[in-house]
């Protein structure tokens, strides 16, 4: 038997779903439950209802390295107009076991892109000034106020909620990714009343999922075999695929006579695709159930998840930079030094690879000790003055996936990963090969520092990106 590298794996032992590892999608009436080391996914009787459960983990593929998914799983009885789905996804490429509709099936989509427009901003506002802004042919207005470029787009992407859509500040941008995969060709323009001018440009036009399903009708495909698949029952379900561009998708499901899992279905692409199988062979483990049209209420339930690559990693080189910023904090208070964010896009295609932290050095020049905090994920970052405002810079436009904040200074919310105390006046380097504090697509990381009195403070990242 291969060995293996395990990357992830959740047993809901202690009936609760770790917020820090997966993320949770609900809509109308559905929910998602725990109960007896078991997630149950629901949906109503209310029509396009949905819950979905995704792990926050990227499974990374490595060329030559297999991936294996495993998962039990309970599907409820299948109807019309709705689907019951696990596996991994992202936006643009999934790979799922499940029901879609009433036929039990191996699915697979690939080619998915998201909308992406971008805003420039190329003067700001004189005076008091209200601004238009368009996005799709829905309409959005705010207040501008006499004031830099970089204050004057926080003022726009804080003054509504932009449904839909994942908006950030690069230099003098605002980058607007749709959650959705697929085109919006709608109307996209930006005015004010006084002085303010802007032009959207595109990025990417969306497109829409290419989706393949394959119907699994007996256990091997044989009338005979020992028994019939009963997915509303308790199953041990397997995707194995290797990749390479072209290789199988393989799903099985575990024969509890033999000990080893069936193979029920296997998607071929060597020697009869023109097209590679899959865009992005790394996803997440995904987890769905959701009403297409249908009104019966359904319940999912997942016991256990696992992934792995077949095989043992070695040492593997991953492009790096190194990022630092030096401020000087005020008496008693807490500032943000800087902020690394993940572009979300590279090169107009959608990026889920992950920016690892691999260093952080530290120095301070003051007359009391300073306090350096590790954030992530705070609830929002600056305040939206001339003096504390959010800006991203690309650290490679073209090749990286990191952005940096130098100018944000306070924040809200957030989870705080580690403290580290310095004397007055210090210097230190903080190693952290490991320590998994990495950036997944949607993430942000920062570092702050405080002290009883003004101080001098410097920080400086090295960081690797796992593309």
């Amino acid at each position: 038997m291969a060995t293996s590298t395990l990357l992830i794996q959740d047993g809901f032992s202690y009936n609760f779903v770790h917020t820090q590892l997966f993320d949770q999608f609900t809509f109308g009436s559905s929910s998602i439950t725990t109960a007896n080391g078991k997630v149950s996914l629901n949906v109503s009787t209310s029509i396009y209802d949905y819950a979905v459960m995704r792990g926050k983990q990227l499974i990374k593929y490595r060329i030559g390295y297999p991936i294996v998914i495993r998962f039990s799983a309970k599907y409820d009885t299948p109807v019309a107009s709705s689907i019951q789905m696990a596996g991994v996804g992202t936006a643009g490429n999934d790979i799922y076991i499940g029901y879609t509709g009433t036929d039990f099936s191996a699915r697979v989509s690939t080619g998915g892109t998201e909308e992406v427009r971008l805003m420039t901003l190329s003067v700001g506002a004189s005076d008091a000034e209200t601004f238009t802004l368009t996005l799709n042919d829905v309409v959005y207005t705010g207040s501008l106020t006499l004031s830099s470029i970089a204050v004057n787009l926080n003022q726009i992407i804080n003054a509504n909620t932009y449904s839909g859509w994942q908006l950030q500040i690069i230099n003098d941008t605002i980058v607007f990714r749709n959650e959705n995969v697929g085109a919006l060709s709608g109307t996209y323009s930006f005015s004010s009343t006084i002085s303010a001018t802007g032009a959207f440009s595109t990025i990417t036009t969306g497109t829409a999922l290419n989706t393949t399903v394959f119907l699994i009708d007996d256990w091997n495909g044989d009338t005979s075999a020992i028994r019939r698949l009963d997915p509303t029952a308790w199953n041990m379900y397997e995707i194995e695929y290797g990749y390479y561009g072209v290789s199988n998708i393989v799903f099985r499901v575990f024969n509890e006579y033999t000990n080893i899992y069936d193979t029920i279905q296997e998607v071929r692409f060597t020697d009869s695709s023109i097209t590679v199988g899959l865009s992005n062979p790394s996803m997440y483990l995904q987890t769905l159930v959701a009403s297409l049209g249908s009104t019966t209420a359904m319940t999912m339930e997942i016991a256990g998840i696992y992934a792995a690559i077949t095989g043992n990693l070695g040492g593997l080189i991953h492009p790096r930079y190194t990022v630092n910023n030096d401020i000087t904090i005020g008496v008693t208070s807490q500032e943000i030094v800087l902020v690394i964010g993940h572009t979300e896009i590279l090169n107009g295609l959608i990026a889920v690879d992950a920016v690892h932290l691999r260093r952080i050095s530290f120095a301070t020049d003051g007359l009391a000790p300073v306090r350096f905090e590790i954030w992530k994920n705070p609830t929002t970052l600056s305040a939206t003055t001339v003096s504390d405002y959010h800006q991203y810079t690309y650290i490679d436009e073209t090749q990286s996936l990191s952005l940096l904040d130098t100018t944000s200074r306070t924040f809200t919310g957030g989870i705080k990963l580690m403290d580290i105390l310095m004397g007055a006046t210090d210097a230190t380097n903080l190693e952290l090969h490991h320590r998994d504090i990495y950036i997944q697509r949607g993430e942000e990381v920062f570092v702050t520092a405080y002290s009883l009195l003004a101080s001098s403070v410097f920080v400086s990242i090295s960081i690797a990106e796992d593309i």
